[in-house]
């Protein structure tokens, strides 16, 4: 072999060898921590949250879940049921650090029924967000006629998601069925 095909070789192997580190960056997938608001604690906590006992899963559907990221004072003003503002003041949020994300069950239901995240996920530009819901039987019957609010409020820390500029964010069920996703 002439000394050219071997620096040629040579070339192509770290080339194809940087590329597969490339790759496997890319296809890494990294747990994004996350906090959430806890209404006995009035504060968002970081204990961990295991949904796995939990009774009487069902399954979600995208017309059943509304999903709003608050990324200022505005959008919570704005966004959020009065309710939780009322529980958990935009005050306390410092919005330069943390996107807040609220999930809520668009039907109004009676106590017992519970909606929340269970994890986030981060493969390249992809947020994945599971989130849980169970009811107080195993089967879903909400009513309209109830005004009690079922939501979930979580707090994410702005630098966990890297400097990766347009995040596509897809909820999942418990099963792992998409739900819908927002860019």
């Amino acid at each position: 072999m002439k000394q050219v095909q071997v620096v040629i070789l040579i070339l192509i192997a770290i080339t194809i060898f940087f590329s597969s580190i490339s790759l496997a960056k890319i296809s890494e997938t990294k747990e994004i921590p996350f906090s959430w608001y806890s209404e006995i604690a009035n504060a968002f906590v970081s204990d961990e949250r295991n949904t796995s006992g939990d009774e009487w899963l069902v399954p979600l559907n995208e017309k059943l879940m509304k999903a709003t990221f608050l990324r200022d004072q505005k959008s919570y003003l704005r966004d959020v049921d009065p309710e939780i503002k009322k529980r958990f003041p935009v005050e306390r949020i410092d919005f330069n650090q943390y996107l807040v994300l609220q999930v809520m069950l668009t039907v109004p239901s009676p106590q017992g029924y519970r909606i929340k995240v269970s994890e986030i996920l981060q493969v390249s530009n992809k947020i994945y967000i599971r989130v849980s819901l169970n009811s107080v039987k195993n089967e879903i019957k909400l009513d309209d006629k109830m005004d009690y609010k079922i939501y979930d409020l979580i707090q994410i820390r702005k630098s966990d998601f890297g400097s990766i500029p347009e995040l596509i964010y897809t909820f999942k069920d418990q099963y792992g069925i998409r739900l819908n996703a927002i860019k």
